[in-house]
Protein backbone atom coordinates (compact mmCIF):
# COMPACT_ATOMS: atom_id res chain seq x y z
CA UNK A 1 0.00 0.00 0.00
CA UNK A 2 3.17 2.54 0.45
CA UNK A 3 4.28 1.31 -1.91
CA UNK A 4 1.13 2.35 -4.29
CA UNK A 5 0.81 5.59 -2.34
CA UNK A 6 4.65 6.80 -3.00
CA UNK A 7 4.04 5.49 -6.99
CA UNK A 8 0.47 8.05 -7.12
CA UNK A 9 2.47 10.68 -5.34
CA UNK A 10 5.43 10.55 -7.82
CA UNK A 11 3.18 10.63 -10.91
CA UNK A 12 1.44 13.80 -9.25
CA UNK A 13 4.91 15.61 -8.86
CA UNK A 14 5.76 14.81 -12.64
CA UNK A 15 2.18 16.10 -13.85
CA UNK A 16 3.14 19.44 -11.30
CA UNK A 17 5.98 19.80 -12.64
CA UNK A 18 5.07 20.30 -16.34
CA UNK A 19 2.45 22.28 -15.04
CA UNK A 20 4.47 24.75 -13.37
CA UNK A 21 6.25 24.57 -17.23
CA UNK A 22 3.23 26.24 -18.33
CA UNK A 23 2.33 28.85 -15.84
CA UNK A 24 6.35 30.18 -16.24
CA UNK A 25 5.03 30.87 -19.65
CA UNK A 26 2.00 32.92 -18.44
CA UNK A 27 2.22 36.77 -19.31
CA UNK A 28 0.94 39.96 -17.47
CA UNK A 29 0.18 40.84 -13.74
CA UNK A 30 -2.68 38.04 -13.38
CA UNK A 31 -2.84 35.24 -13.21
CA UNK A 32 -5.13 33.54 -16.62
CA UNK A 33 -7.70 31.15 -15.61
CA UNK A 34 -7.68 29.68 -18.69
CA UNK A 35 -4.44 27.79 -18.07
CA UNK A 36 -7.25 24.82 -16.01
CA UNK A 37 -7.96 23.76 -19.33
CA UNK A 38 -4.37 23.65 -20.51
CA UNK A 39 -2.98 20.21 -21.18
CA UNK A 40 -1.00 20.17 -18.80
CA UNK A 41 -3.28 21.62 -15.86
CA UNK A 42 -6.06 18.84 -17.25
CA UNK A 43 -3.38 15.96 -17.09
CA UNK A 44 -2.98 17.17 -13.19
CA UNK A 45 -6.31 17.50 -12.19
CA UNK A 46 -7.51 14.04 -13.84
CA UNK A 47 -4.03 12.58 -12.15
CA UNK A 48 -5.46 13.93 -8.69
CA UNK A 49 -8.65 12.82 -9.07
CA UNK A 50 -7.84 9.36 -9.66
CA UNK A 51 -6.17 8.94 -6.30
CA UNK A 52 -9.43 10.63 -5.11
CA UNK A 53 -11.62 8.25 -6.99
CA UNK A 54 -9.01 5.24 -5.81
CA UNK A 55 -10.49 5.80 -2.10
CA UNK A 56 -13.69 4.09 -3.29
CA UNK A 57 -12.84 1.84 -6.01
CA UNK A 58 -13.85 -1.23 -3.55
CA UNK A 59 -17.21 0.24 -2.26
CA UNK A 60 -20.54 -1.32 -4.19
CA UNK A 61 -22.41 1.57 -5.13
CA UNK A 62 -24.68 2.10 -8.33
CA UNK A 63 -22.79 3.05 -11.37
CA UNK A 64 -24.93 6.33 -11.49
CA UNK A 65 -23.81 7.64 -7.75
CA UNK A 66 -19.96 6.04 -8.79
CA UNK A 67 -20.23 8.80 -11.80
CA UNK A 68 -21.34 11.42 -10.00
CA UNK A 69 -18.98 10.93 -6.83
CA UNK A 70 -15.96 10.61 -9.35
CA UNK A 71 -17.53 13.86 -11.29
CA UNK A 72 -17.92 15.48 -7.82
CA UNK A 73 -13.84 14.82 -7.35
CA UNK A 74 -12.82 16.14 -10.51
CA UNK A 75 -14.39 19.66 -9.77
CA UNK A 76 -12.67 19.31 -6.52
CA UNK A 77 -9.62 18.58 -8.23
CA UNK A 78 -9.94 21.22 -10.10
CA UNK A 79 -10.73 24.14 -7.86
CA UNK A 80 -7.81 22.84 -5.52
CA UNK A 81 -5.22 22.84 -8.74
CA UNK A 82 -6.97 26.60 -9.47
CA UNK A 83 -5.60 27.76 -5.75
CA UNK A 84 -1.82 25.83 -6.20
CA UNK A 85 -1.30 27.93 -9.29
CA UNK A 86 -2.57 30.81 -7.94
CA UNK A 87 0.00 30.79 -4.81
CA UNK A 88 2.73 29.45 -7.29
CA UNK A 89 1.91 32.46 -9.58
CA UNK A 90 3.55 35.22 -7.11
CA UNK A 91 6.46 33.03 -7.30
CA UNK A 92 7.43 33.67 -10.82
CA UNK A 93 9.07 36.92 -9.76
CA UNK A 94 12.21 37.82 -7.49
CA UNK A 95 11.85 40.27 -4.78
CA UNK A 96 13.82 43.01 -7.06
CA UNK A 97 10.44 42.29 -9.64
CA UNK A 98 13.07 40.75 -11.72
CA UNK A 99 11.68 36.97 -13.90
CA UNK A 100 13.40 34.13 -12.31
CA UNK A 101 14.75 31.47 -13.95
CA UNK A 102 12.76 28.03 -14.23
CA UNK A 103 15.00 26.32 -12.08
CA UNK A 104 14.59 28.88 -9.34
CA UNK A 105 11.00 29.23 -9.73
CA UNK A 106 10.32 25.45 -9.35
CA UNK A 107 12.65 25.14 -6.41
CA UNK A 108 10.51 27.90 -4.87
CA UNK A 109 6.76 26.43 -5.76
CA UNK A 110 8.55 22.64 -4.34
CA UNK A 111 6.81 23.57 -0.53
CA UNK A 112 3.39 24.59 -2.99
CA UNK A 113 3.40 20.85 -4.73
CA UNK A 114 4.44 18.97 -1.17
CA UNK A 115 1.66 21.14 0.97
CA UNK A 116 -1.16 20.18 -1.76
CA UNK A 117 -0.71 17.23 -2.74
CA UNK A 118 0.96 15.44 0.73
CA UNK A 119 -0.14 16.87 3.33
CA UNK A 120 -3.81 18.06 2.29
CA UNK A 121 -4.13 14.88 0.00
CA UNK A 122 -4.01 12.52 2.98
CA UNK A 123 -6.82 14.02 5.07
CA UNK A 124 -8.90 14.47 1.55
CA UNK A 125 -8.51 10.79 0.44
CA UNK A 126 -9.77 9.67 3.88
CA UNK A 127 -12.61 11.86 3.59
CA UNK A 128 -13.67 10.97 -0.06
CA UNK A 129 -13.53 7.51 1.28
CA UNK A 130 -15.58 8.19 4.13
CA UNK A 131 -18.08 10.12 2.22
CA UNK A 132 -18.07 7.09 -1.04
CA UNK A 133 -19.10 4.67 1.66
CA UNK A 134 -21.76 6.80 3.59
CA UNK A 135 -23.41 7.23 0.36
CA UNK A 136 -23.22 3.96 -0.73
CA UNK A 137 -25.27 3.39 2.88
CA UNK A 138 -27.56 5.76 1.93
CA UNK A 139 -28.78 4.49 -1.59
CA UNK A 140 -29.23 1.47 -0.03
CA UNK A 141 -31.47 2.80 3.09
CA UNK A 142 -33.38 4.65 -0.16
CA UNK A 143 -34.58 1.38 -1.54
CA UNK A 144 -36.32 0.77 2.07
CA UNK A 145 -37.42 3.90 2.39
CA UNK A 146 -38.82 4.76 6.23
CA UNK A 147 -39.45 0.61 6.90
CA UNK A 148 -36.41 0.85 8.98
CA UNK A 149 -35.52 3.67 11.57
CA UNK A 150 -31.46 5.03 10.97
CA UNK A 151 -29.22 5.35 13.92
CA UNK A 152 -26.06 7.39 14.31
CA UNK A 153 -23.20 4.98 15.99
CA UNK A 154 -19.72 6.30 16.69
CA UNK A 155 -16.66 3.99 16.28
CA UNK A 156 -16.95 3.19 20.02
CA UNK A 157 -13.13 3.56 21.04
CA UNK A 158 -10.81 5.95 23.12
CA UNK A 159 -10.13 8.09 20.27
CA UNK A 160 -14.09 8.85 19.33
CA UNK A 161 -14.51 12.82 19.69
CA UNK A 162 -16.73 13.90 22.81
CA UNK A 163 -18.59 16.23 20.16
CA UNK A 164 -19.49 13.44 17.90
CA UNK A 165 -20.12 11.05 21.21
CA UNK A 166 -22.96 13.42 21.38
CA UNK A 167 -25.33 12.41 18.17
CA UNK A 168 -24.31 8.54 19.17
CA UNK A 169 -27.63 6.37 19.46
CA UNK A 170 -30.11 9.32 18.17
CA UNK A 171 -32.61 7.19 16.28
CA UNK A 172 -34.67 8.88 13.36
CA UNK A 173 -36.69 7.87 9.84
CA UNK A 174 -34.69 8.10 7.22
CA UNK A 175 -36.95 10.92 6.05
CA UNK A 176 -36.59 13.17 8.65
CA UNK A 177 -34.69 16.35 8.16
CA UNK A 178 -31.95 15.72 10.92
CA UNK A 179 -30.27 13.20 8.07
CA UNK A 180 -29.39 16.23 5.41
CA UNK A 181 -27.30 18.37 8.15
CA UNK A 182 -25.69 15.60 10.43
CA UNK A 183 -25.34 12.53 7.92
CA UNK A 184 -21.50 11.31 8.50
CA UNK A 185 -18.92 12.13 8.23
CA UNK A 186 -18.84 15.09 10.11
CA UNK A 187 -15.54 15.90 9.72
CA UNK A 188 -11.78 15.44 9.10
CA UNK A 189 -10.97 12.18 9.66
CA UNK A 190 -14.47 11.20 11.36
CA UNK A 191 -15.15 6.86 11.76
CA UNK A 192 -18.84 7.77 12.77
CA UNK A 193 -21.46 5.63 10.36
CA UNK A 194 -25.46 5.26 10.56
CA UNK A 195 -27.02 2.09 10.45
CA UNK A 196 -30.74 0.82 9.95
CA UNK A 197 -32.32 -1.01 12.83
CA UNK A 198 -35.70 -2.26 13.56
CA UNK A 199 -38.57 0.24 14.69
CA UNK A 200 -39.99 -2.74 17.30
CA UNK A 201 -36.14 -2.49 18.53
CA UNK A 202 -35.46 1.03 18.93
CA UNK A 203 -37.59 4.40 20.14
CA UNK A 204 -37.01 7.28 17.85
CA UNK A 205 -35.51 10.35 19.06
CA UNK A 206 -37.25 13.75 19.57
CA UNK A 207 -36.83 15.78 16.37
CA UNK A 208 -35.79 18.65 18.10
CA UNK A 209 -33.80 17.33 20.61
CA UNK A 210 -31.47 15.12 17.61
CA UNK A 211 -31.35 18.99 15.90
CA UNK A 212 -29.85 20.47 19.43
CA UNK A 213 -27.48 17.70 19.68
CA UNK A 214 -26.34 17.78 16.22
CA UNK A 215 -25.85 21.69 16.44
CA UNK A 216 -23.98 21.08 19.90
CA UNK A 217 -21.44 18.12 18.55
CA UNK A 218 -21.12 20.81 15.01
CA UNK A 219 -20.53 23.78 17.02
CA UNK A 220 -17.22 24.12 16.26
CA UNK A 221 -18.00 23.81 12.62
CA UNK A 222 -18.91 27.45 12.73
CA UNK A 223 -18.97 27.81 8.66
CA UNK A 224 -21.37 24.40 8.37
CA UNK A 225 -19.05 23.06 5.97
CA UNK A 226 -19.54 19.35 7.35
CA UNK A 227 -23.33 19.68 7.00
CA UNK A 228 -24.15 17.63 3.88
CA UNK A 229 -25.06 14.21 3.27
CA UNK A 230 -23.04 12.77 0.14
CA UNK A 231 -25.81 10.52 -0.87
CA UNK A 232 -28.29 12.96 -0.81
CA UNK A 233 -26.22 15.45 -2.18
CA UNK A 234 -24.43 12.64 -4.47
CA UNK A 235 -20.91 14.60 -3.79
CA UNK A 236 -17.75 13.60 -2.06
CA UNK A 237 -16.99 16.80 -1.14
CA UNK A 238 -19.93 19.57 0.31
CA UNK A 239 -19.67 22.69 -2.40
CA UNK A 240 -18.01 24.48 0.92
CA UNK A 241 -14.80 23.13 1.44
CA UNK A 242 -11.47 24.82 1.88
CA UNK A 243 -10.95 25.53 -1.80
CA UNK A 244 -14.08 27.27 -1.97
CA UNK A 245 -15.88 30.13 0.50
CA UNK A 246 -18.80 30.17 2.41
CA UNK A 247 -21.56 31.47 -0.02
CA UNK A 248 -20.77 28.86 -2.12
CA UNK A 249 -23.39 26.47 -0.62
CA UNK A 250 -26.10 28.49 -1.86
CA UNK A 251 -24.47 29.23 -5.54
CA UNK A 252 -26.95 28.26 -7.81
CA UNK A 253 -23.85 27.50 -10.18
CA UNK A 254 -23.47 23.79 -8.40
CA UNK A 255 -26.89 22.04 -8.62
CA UNK A 256 -25.96 22.87 -12.48
CA UNK A 257 -28.00 26.48 -13.04
CA UNK A 258 -24.75 28.32 -14.60
CA UNK A 259 -26.70 31.54 -15.69
CA UNK A 260 -28.08 31.89 -12.05
CA UNK A 261 -24.78 32.68 -9.88
CA UNK A 262 -25.09 33.79 -6.22
CA UNK A 263 -21.62 34.72 -5.70
CA UNK A 264 -20.35 37.94 -7.38
CA UNK A 265 -17.97 37.30 -10.64
CA UNK A 266 -14.21 36.83 -9.65
CA UNK A 267 -11.45 34.71 -9.99
CA UNK A 268 -12.61 31.98 -7.35
CA UNK A 269 -16.17 32.03 -9.71
CA UNK A 270 -14.49 32.15 -13.20
CA UNK A 271 -12.57 29.42 -12.44
CA UNK A 272 -15.17 27.53 -10.92
CA UNK A 273 -17.40 27.88 -13.84
CA UNK A 274 -14.82 26.63 -16.28
CA UNK A 275 -13.69 23.51 -14.15
CA UNK A 276 -17.69 22.39 -14.20
CA UNK A 277 -17.78 23.18 -17.79
CA UNK A 278 -14.39 20.73 -18.37
CA UNK A 279 -16.28 18.33 -16.20
CA UNK A 280 -18.56 18.11 -18.77
CA UNK A 281 -16.74 17.96 -21.96
CA UNK A 282 -13.00 17.03 -22.59
CA UNK A 283 -10.89 20.02 -23.91
CA UNK A 284 -8.59 17.02 -24.57
CA UNK A 285 -10.67 15.34 -27.04
CA UNK A 286 -11.90 18.36 -29.04
CA UNK A 287 -7.93 19.24 -29.45
CA UNK A 288 -7.64 15.56 -30.85
CA UNK A 289 -10.28 15.93 -33.42
CA UNK A 290 -9.17 19.47 -34.44
CA UNK A 291 -6.12 18.53 -35.25
CA UNK A 292 -6.39 17.62 -39.05
CA UNK A 293 -7.42 21.48 -39.12
CA UNK A 294 -3.47 22.23 -38.52
CA UNK A 295 -2.13 23.86 -41.30
CA UNK A 296 -5.29 25.01 -43.38
CA UNK A 297 -6.83 27.83 -44.80
CA UNK A 298 -10.32 29.55 -43.82
CA UNK A 299 -11.64 32.59 -45.47
CA UNK A 300 -14.28 35.53 -45.12
CA UNK A 301 -15.60 37.27 -47.83
CA UNK A 302 -15.12 40.55 -45.97
CA UNK A 303 -11.41 40.17 -45.36
CA UNK A 304 -8.97 39.66 -48.29
CA UNK A 305 -6.38 37.72 -46.42
CA UNK A 306 -6.18 34.10 -46.21
CA UNK A 307 -6.14 33.29 -42.48
CA UNK A 308 -4.03 30.19 -41.27
CA UNK A 309 -5.03 27.51 -38.24
CA UNK A 310 -1.94 26.87 -36.26
CA UNK A 311 -1.04 24.03 -33.10
CA UNK A 312 -1.08 27.56 -31.16
CA UNK A 313 -4.72 28.28 -32.52
CA UNK A 314 -6.37 24.86 -31.90
CA UNK A 315 -4.43 25.16 -28.07
CA UNK A 316 -5.43 28.63 -27.51
CA UNK A 317 -9.35 28.19 -28.92
CA UNK A 318 -9.70 25.03 -26.98
CA UNK A 319 -7.54 26.46 -23.65
CA UNK A 320 -9.77 29.74 -23.56
CA UNK A 321 -12.58 30.51 -20.57
CA UNK A 322 -15.82 30.69 -21.81
CA UNK A 323 -19.48 31.06 -20.59
CA UNK A 324 -20.23 28.32 -22.80
CA UNK A 325 -16.90 26.39 -23.10
CA UNK A 326 -18.66 23.19 -24.72
CA UNK A 327 -20.48 25.44 -27.21
CA UNK A 328 -17.41 27.05 -28.06
CA UNK A 329 -15.27 24.27 -28.34
CA UNK A 330 -17.34 22.38 -30.72
CA UNK A 331 -17.78 25.95 -33.17
CA UNK A 332 -14.22 25.36 -33.72
CA UNK A 333 -14.66 22.06 -35.56
CA UNK A 334 -16.81 23.90 -37.86
CA UNK A 335 -14.44 26.61 -38.09
CA UNK A 336 -14.43 26.99 -42.18
CA UNK A 337 -18.20 28.12 -42.10
CA UNK A 338 -18.20 29.68 -38.71
CA UNK A 339 -15.33 32.35 -40.05
CA UNK A 340 -16.72 32.52 -43.73
CA UNK A 341 -20.28 33.60 -42.43
CA UNK A 342 -18.50 35.82 -39.80
CA UNK A 343 -18.72 39.89 -39.91
CA UNK A 344 -15.83 41.59 -40.04
CA UNK A 345 -15.74 44.62 -37.53
CA UNK A 346 -12.30 46.64 -37.66
CA UNK A 347 -8.73 46.27 -35.99
CA UNK A 348 -7.35 46.51 -32.39
CA UNK A 349 -3.73 47.35 -31.15
CA UNK A 350 -1.73 45.12 -30.08
CA UNK A 351 -2.44 46.21 -26.61
CA UNK A 352 -0.69 42.62 -25.13
CA UNK A 353 2.56 43.85 -26.58
CA UNK A 354 2.91 40.61 -28.12
CA UNK A 355 6.24 40.29 -30.10
CA UNK A 356 5.94 40.67 -33.85
CA UNK A 357 2.00 40.83 -33.51
CA UNK A 358 1.15 44.18 -35.87
CA UNK A 359 -3.22 44.49 -34.99
CA UNK A 360 -5.50 41.74 -34.45
CA UNK A 361 -8.30 41.48 -36.51
CA UNK A 362 -12.11 40.93 -35.07
CA UNK A 363 -15.06 39.02 -36.30
CA UNK A 364 -18.16 38.33 -34.94
CA UNK A 365 -20.16 35.23 -34.25
CA UNK A 366 -22.75 33.83 -32.28
CA UNK A 367 -22.26 30.91 -29.34
CA UNK A 368 -25.44 29.93 -28.19
CA UNK A 369 -26.72 32.98 -29.60
CA UNK A 370 -24.64 35.30 -27.78
CA UNK A 371 -22.46 37.79 -29.71
CA UNK A 372 -18.76 36.64 -28.92
CA UNK A 373 -15.73 38.02 -30.98
CA UNK A 374 -13.31 35.87 -33.07
CA UNK A 375 -9.59 37.52 -32.87
CA UNK A 376 -7.34 36.70 -35.58
CA UNK A 377 -3.72 38.32 -35.26
CA UNK A 378 -1.37 39.60 -38.36
CA UNK A 379 2.01 39.52 -37.86
CA UNK A 380 5.30 41.47 -39.46
CA UNK A 381 5.99 39.17 -41.89
CA UNK A 382 2.79 39.28 -43.58
CA UNK A 383 0.97 36.32 -41.69
CA UNK A 384 -2.74 36.00 -40.59
CA UNK A 385 -3.40 33.39 -38.55
CA UNK A 386 -6.50 32.50 -36.32
CA UNK A 387 -5.82 33.07 -32.90
CA UNK A 388 -8.99 32.39 -30.22
CA UNK A 389 -12.49 33.57 -29.44
CA UNK A 390 -13.30 35.88 -26.38
CA UNK A 391 -16.74 36.82 -24.89
CA UNK A 392 -15.39 39.41 -22.94
CA UNK A 393 -17.63 42.24 -24.07
CA UNK A 394 -14.82 44.57 -23.14
CA UNK A 395 -13.05 44.03 -26.49
CA UNK A 396 -15.63 46.22 -28.30
CA UNK A 397 -14.61 49.28 -26.85
CA UNK A 398 -10.76 48.45 -28.11
CA UNK A 399 -11.94 48.24 -31.82
CA UNK A 400 -11.00 50.91 -34.53
CA UNK A 401 -14.61 52.41 -35.96
CA UNK A 402 -12.54 53.56 -38.64
CA UNK A 403 -10.82 49.98 -39.82
CA UNK A 404 -14.09 48.85 -40.18
CA UNK A 405 -15.01 49.93 -43.44
CA UNK A 406 -11.49 49.10 -45.12
CA UNK A 407 -13.03 45.69 -46.28
CA UNK A 408 -16.31 46.06 -46.72
CA UNK A 409 -17.99 46.61 -50.24
CA UNK A 410 -19.04 50.49 -50.72
CA UNK A 411 -22.91 50.83 -50.17
CA UNK A 412 -23.46 53.41 -52.36
CA UNK A 413 -22.87 51.37 -55.43
CA UNK A 414 -25.29 48.91 -56.72
CA UNK A 415 -23.07 46.03 -56.21
CA UNK A 416 -22.49 46.90 -53.01
CA UNK A 417 -25.83 47.28 -51.89
CA UNK A 418 -26.22 43.59 -53.29
CA UNK A 419 -23.56 42.27 -51.75
CA UNK A 420 -25.11 43.49 -48.29
CA UNK A 421 -28.15 41.84 -49.23
CA UNK A 422 -26.74 38.65 -49.15
CA UNK A 423 -24.63 38.74 -46.86
CA UNK A 424 -28.05 39.58 -44.57
CA UNK A 425 -29.19 36.44 -46.35
CA UNK A 426 -26.57 34.29 -45.01
CA UNK A 427 -26.70 35.14 -41.75
CA UNK A 428 -29.76 34.78 -41.02
CA UNK A 429 -29.96 31.58 -42.45
CA UNK A 430 -26.71 30.45 -40.51
CA UNK A 431 -28.53 32.04 -37.37
CA UNK A 432 -31.86 29.74 -38.46
CA UNK A 433 -29.10 26.86 -38.49
CA UNK A 434 -27.78 27.71 -35.44
CA UNK A 435 -31.23 27.35 -33.77
CA UNK A 436 -31.57 24.16 -35.31
CA UNK A 437 -28.53 22.83 -33.76
CA UNK A 438 -29.31 23.74 -30.55
CA UNK A 439 -32.65 22.02 -30.49
CA UNK A 440 -31.13 18.86 -32.02
CA UNK A 441 -28.31 19.02 -28.92
CA UNK A 442 -31.06 19.52 -26.56
CA UNK A 443 -33.01 16.34 -27.40
CA UNK A 444 -29.71 14.00 -27.91
CA UNK A 445 -29.10 15.27 -24.21
CA UNK A 446 -29.98 12.35 -21.84
CA UNK A 447 -31.96 10.69 -24.84
CA UNK A 448 -34.73 13.09 -24.15
CA UNK A 449 -35.79 12.71 -27.60
CA UNK A 450 -37.18 8.86 -26.70
CA UNK A 451 -39.07 10.65 -24.46
CA UNK A 452 -40.49 12.64 -27.04
CA UNK A 453 -41.22 9.25 -29.26
CA UNK A 454 -42.33 7.67 -26.18
CA UNK A 455 -44.69 9.78 -25.25
CA UNK A 456 -46.11 9.82 -29.56
CA UNK A 457 -46.24 5.97 -29.03
CA UNK A 458 -48.02 5.82 -26.27
CA UNK A 459 -50.79 8.44 -26.87
CA UNK A 460 -51.18 6.74 -30.59
CA UNK A 461 -51.80 3.73 -28.69
CA UNK A 462 -54.67 5.26 -27.21
CA UNK A 463 -56.90 5.81 -30.37
CA UNK A 464 -58.55 8.66 -28.22
CA UNK A 465 -57.43 12.29 -27.48
CA UNK A 466 -58.32 12.43 -24.14
CA UNK A 467 -57.11 8.93 -23.63
CA UNK A 468 -53.65 9.77 -24.99
CA UNK A 469 -52.87 12.81 -22.87
CA UNK A 470 -53.92 10.96 -19.57
CA UNK A 471 -51.62 7.94 -20.61
CA UNK A 472 -48.65 10.11 -21.19
CA UNK A 473 -49.21 11.75 -18.33
CA UNK A 474 -49.20 8.32 -16.22
CA UNK A 475 -46.51 7.03 -18.71
CA UNK A 476 -44.41 10.16 -17.86
CA UNK A 477 -44.33 9.88 -13.97
CA UNK A 478 -43.97 6.30 -13.94
CA UNK A 479 -40.70 6.89 -15.99
CA UNK A 480 -39.67 9.24 -13.55
CA UNK A 481 -40.63 7.72 -10.59
CA UNK A 482 -38.99 4.59 -11.63
CA UNK A 483 -35.42 6.40 -12.10
CA UNK A 484 -36.17 8.30 -8.62
CA UNK A 485 -36.71 4.61 -6.99
CA UNK A 486 -32.85 3.74 -8.47
CA UNK A 487 -31.54 6.32 -7.20
CA UNK A 488 -31.75 9.09 -10.25
CA UNK A 489 -33.42 12.01 -10.50
CA UNK A 490 -37.39 12.94 -11.10
CA UNK A 491 -36.42 14.88 -14.18
CA UNK A 492 -39.35 17.46 -14.72
CA UNK A 493 -37.55 18.02 -18.54
CA UNK A 494 -37.82 14.02 -19.72
CA UNK A 495 -41.35 14.24 -18.19
CA UNK A 496 -42.62 17.28 -20.19
CA UNK A 497 -41.57 15.66 -23.55
CA UNK A 498 -43.32 12.48 -22.61
CA UNK A 499 -46.26 14.47 -21.88
CA UNK A 500 -45.41 16.71 -25.30
CA UNK A 501 -45.70 13.76 -27.27
CA UNK A 502 -48.81 12.93 -25.69
CA UNK A 503 -50.20 16.05 -26.58
CA UNK A 504 -48.92 15.97 -30.14
CA UNK A 505 -50.79 12.67 -30.26
CA UNK A 506 -53.71 13.77 -29.15
CA UNK A 507 -54.05 16.60 -31.32
CA UNK A 508 -53.74 13.69 -34.23
CA UNK A 509 -56.54 12.25 -32.76
CA UNK A 510 -58.42 14.98 -31.91
CA UNK A 511 -58.22 16.09 -35.81
CA UNK A 512 -58.51 13.03 -37.29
Amino acid sequence: MEDEARLMRDKLTERFDRMMKVLFRQEGANLEIGILASEEAQDFIEAHSSVLNGSFRQVEISEAMRKRLERSNYVFSGLKTFHELNEAFPSLLDENGNRKTFERFLNDVRKIDETYNSNYLRAEFNFVQASAEMAAKWERFMQDGDRYYLQYRTAGDAKVRPTHAEMAGITLPASDPFWEEFYPPNGWGCRCSVVQVRKSKYPTTDHEEAMARGESALELDKKGMFRFNAGMEQKTMPDYNPYTIKRCKDCDMSNGKMELVFVPENELCAACKLVRELAKTDAKQTRAAAKPLQGTIIRNTHFHHDVNITGTSIREWTNQPHKHFKAKNQMLLDINNVFSNAAYLGTTDNHKGIKRVVQSHIFEVEVSGEKNLLIVREYDWGEYVLHSISDSPELYNKIKKNSKRSNLPELQSGTGLLMLFLTANIQNNFQKQLIMNKIIEFLKQSNRYKHLIGGLLVGFAALNPWTALYASIIAASCLELKDKLKGGLWDWIDWSLTVIGGILSALFWWIV
